[in-house]
């Protein structure tokens, strides 16, 4: 992309180091990979709209229409990646993108070649959120159920305070650091280039939008993004503004290395020197600094010394990349031209400062086993009969149940089902317990009224209890008596009353679909239920009832859930808020329950229909253009 735009090797080079090994590709994918894998698309994308534009103005009317083609695939495999909210920046930044190239074209065109102008624009988006749609569809799906379907502003405001962007210069405070030089060469971009100057302001523009987003409510602008731009009211962690701002500042770097690697003319040297003079104070600044903190470290070492040495250690390395990088300057101001050697040192230079700072992310040798280690508790737990599910408070690492094949009520996520997290946080824990089938309990309380404890694996030191559940629900029963209450409060309200009993009547949000003679409430302890099938998407339970009832199943109620009872369709009807209840008559039942959303069909046949259309029609551009 950088090569394209500068025309220079050496640019592209220094912005995909920057942008690679920068701190923030370095930073947030070790938390969450789909990040980079989403992220990695964007310059394509870009790559894809620089190169429509450019076709479109050589009157090459196929060719740019593919570029668009190809743009939007990109941007789409960024929504496969399945991180929403880097989907949704590498929107807004690829579409202001592509309306900045097209501007031109847009304000010199008449009002109906306007008109066809943008329908062809629209290409992009739409094959984007065609070939995403695999991914968009069931996402979209679940937000609409999740907590997140409404999240106030406070809670979606947050980022980094003001105080943080000191991490810009200051080298070791990892996410929005990007490196001393290439810091530099960007500033050397926008202040100095002189034929790209429209090109340098709109990245210059994205970069200071993105660092403002970056701090959530700390300004204004997310409050009117948050009201005004449709997405960015759904998703917390404003931070994760700064992918705009580390593809941006790295694309500005390369501006200002291939303003290095030409000759300058007068006017632009002039303004060059001006530039070098600045850095060389700028140096001498850092170098006080470096006094200070040292001065600091004396006086202060006592009270605070973490801060004081940490704050002594970075301004050292800063004072040094910042004197390297004032040198390396210099040294071209002093030349009329650039050797390779320059460029050696300037690659050479971007790469010693981003790998000091960041190879202790990147070069981590740990291993998923190494966090995961088969404890006595894990191989307690594997060694019981099931089916059951283990409440824990967070005490094992995210994502144990996941590895150690155990089933368990919390997961690492924190995009939760909204009557699920309601649920857990309104009523009584031994209610939820009971609901949610729980056998095994590993909390942070030191008594757990409804469990006994197992000494032999808690440890009190580090607040870590294991109790056996004493009456743990069963993961199927059958009931033969219901309560209709589609106000989900008041149904949470009825399930935790004391004299309520969840095991013999069944609170449904919808009346059922067949009549239930409470008089036989006494046959509940003769029916069974077996589940002879356990797979994510499928299960299989053989039951034997003595009446008409409800197989009530402590399993999450979710669209998508298709049920056959001896072969033929039957309703899956939402049960105490959460769970899943299947009616049946008297007798011997085979119930299969298969997870079919029709949002994962829909949308992977649009990916693949897109994906077709969008190949097809490149080959007939190609096969017409020979």
């Amino acid at each position: 992309l950088v090569r394209d735009l500068t025309r220079s090797r050496l640019a592209g080079l220094v912005s995909a180091i920057a942008y690679a090994f920068g701190s923030y590709l370095t930073s947030y994918p070790k938390l969450q990979m789909a990040i980079l894998e989403g992220q990695t698309w964007v310059p394509l994308a870009l790559l894809a709209v620089h190169r429509a534009a450019a076709a479109r103005e050589g009157r090459r009317q196929g060719r740019w229409v593919a570029w668009l083609a190809i743009g939007g695939l990109a941007l789409g495999l960024t929504a496969l990646a399945g991180h929403a909210q880097t989907t949704l920046l590498a929107g807004y930044t690829v579409v202001a993108y592509l309306i900045f190239a097209f501007y031109p074209a847009l304000r010199r065109s008449s009002g109906r070649e306007r008109l066809a102008l943008g329908a062809r624009l629209a290409v992009l988006p739409l094959v984007a959120l065609g070939l995403g749609a695999a991914q968009l569809l069931p996402s979209l799906e679940y937000m609409r159920l999740s907590s997140r379907a409404a999240i106030s502003f406070q809670r979606a405001g947050g980022g980094f305070v003001p105080s943080d962007l000191l991490a810009l210069v200051l080298p070791g405070l990892r996410v929005i650091y990007a490196g001393i030089l290439p810091l530099i060469l960007a500033t050397l971009g926008v202040a100095l280039a002189p034929r790209r100057r429209r090109e340098t302001v709109f990245w210059a523009v994205m970069a200071g939008l993105a660092l403002l987003l970056s701090l959530g409510r700390s300004t204004i602008l997310y409050a009117f993004l948050y009201l005004l731009a449709p997405g960015f009211g759904l998703f917390q962690g404003q931070e994760r503004a700064l992918q705009v701002f580390a593809l941006a500042l790295a694309i500005l770097a390369g501006y200002g290395a291939a303003l290095l690697v030409r000759p300058m003319i007068r006017p632009v040297k002039a303004r060059y020197g001006r530039f070098c003079r600045l850095l060389s104070w700028t140096w001498a600044g850092a170098v006080g600094l470096v006094f200070l903190a040292y001065w600091g470290s004396l006086y202060l070492a006592q009270s605070q010394p973490g801060q004081v040495n940490d704050l002594l250690e970075r301004s050292v390395l800063l004072a040094i990349l910042l004197g390297l990088s004032t040198l390396l300057l210099r040294y071209r101001l002093g030349h009329r031209g650039s050797s390779p050697v320059f460029g050696v040192l300037v690659v050479g230079l971007i790469v010693l400062d981003l790998f000091t700072v960041n190879q202790g992310v990147d070069l981590e040798r740990a291993r998923a086993r190494d966090r995961f280690q088969v404890t006595p508790l894990v191989q307690f737990l594997q060694s019981q009969p099931g089916p059951f599910r283990v409440w824990d408070d967070g005490l094992l690492p995210g994502h144990w149940g996941t590895v150690w094949q155990i089933e368990e009520t919390g997961g690492i996520s924190p995009l939760r089902l909204e009557r699920y997290q309601a649920m857990m946080e309104t009523m009584p824990g031994h209610v939820v317990r009971r609901l949610l089938n729980v056998h095994f309990a590993i909390s942070r309380q030191h008594e757990l009224p409804d469990g006994e404890l197992l000494p032999e694996f808690s440890r009190p030191d580090d607040d870590f209890y294991v109790y056996r559940i004493q009456e743990p629900g069963p993961r199927a029963t059958l009931v033969y008596a219901a309560e209709v209450q589609p106000d989900d409060a008041l149904a949470r309200r009825r399930l935790a009353d004391p004299g309520f009993d969840p095991g013999a009547v069944a609170i449904l949000a919808t009346e059922p679909p067949l009549s239930l003679d409470q008089a036989v409430q006494g046959a509940a302890g003769q029916g069974t239920a077996r589940l002879a099938e356990s797979l994510p998407n499928r299960l299989v339970w053989e039951v034997e009832t003595p009446a008409a009832g409800l197989l009530l199943l402590s399993e999450i109620y979710f669209p998508g859930w298709q049920a056959q009872v001896d072969g033929q369709e039957a309703p899956i009807l939402r049960a105490d808020t959460v769970l899943r209840a299947v009616p049946l008559d008297a007798g011997t039942h085979r119930v299969v329950m298969t997870f079919r959303p029709w949002t994962a069909a829909a949308g992977l046949a649009m990916s693949i229909l897109t994906l077709l259309l969008v190949l097809a029609g490149l080959a007939w551009r190609n096969q017409r253009a020979k």
